[in-house]
């Protein structure tokens, strides 16, 4: 279970680092081609996560549940995500 905590400690942790070089423009743009942008694949990450650790295991979420909907499989973005 220890091994299992740091590979998601560690993913996150190199996600952090790739979007905290990156402007919130750049965050927001979606491509040409795809549904969706790297702010909403973040999101989508630690919903997954949620899903996978928490719900899975009966337990109650640790974010808003308001965020599940907004980054569950098959949404998109749907407002421009702020710095804030």
């Amino acid at each position: 279970m220890n091994k299992i905590i740091q590979v998601i400690k560690a993913c996150r942790s190199k996600w952090l680092s790739m979007i905290d070089q990156l402007t919130t423009d750049q965050l927001n743009k979606i491509p040409v081609g795809f549904n969706n942008n790297l702010a909403w694949q973040f999101g989508h990450v630690i919903v997954s996560q949620q899903i996978l650790c928490y719900r899975l295991a009966g337990q109650k979420f640790v974010i808003n549940e308001e965020l599940i909907d907004r980054y569950k499989n098959g949404s998109k973005p749907e407002n421009y995500i702020s710095e804030e």
